[in-house]
């Protein structure tokens, strides 16, 4: 189990935005949340470019958040019920954000030369 709060920062190549690996909770019932993020600046605020959480389970990373600051733009896999617990989950959102986290992180081994 990793510390909640816990978090990395990996800038390997000045030619492109580092990226922030944090723990930032638990979904009850699925495992771990972590963040990976690109952070950019706008009037000295940092802003998501873009920030994807995903859910630890059995050793797999399955996706449940994107969120772009630039754009204005935050999207959930689950729907939350009135406690917190994932009550529904969008299969097409969650299918899309896994396209886009593979070719991601394929591009932020290849920048930050994780290979």
């Amino acid at each position: 189990m990793i510390e909640e709060g816990i978090y990395a920062r990996i800038d390997n190549n000045p030619n492109y935005m580092p990226v922030v690996v944090e723990k930032v909770g638990n979904l009850p019932g699925y495992g771990e949340i972590i963040s990976i993020a690109h952070y950019g600046k706008q009037n000295g605020d940092p802003m998501a470019d873009p920030d994807m959480e995903f859910v630890i389970v059995g050793g797999d990373y399955y996706p449940i958040s994107y969120r772009n600051d630039y754009l204005c733009q935050q999207q959930d896999v689950f729907t939350l019920d009135h406690e917190g617990k994932p009550e529904k989950i969008n299969k097409i959102l969650q299918e899309h954000l896994t396209r886009f986290a593979n070719h991601w992180m394929k591009n932020i081994a290849d920048q930050q030369n994780l290979n």
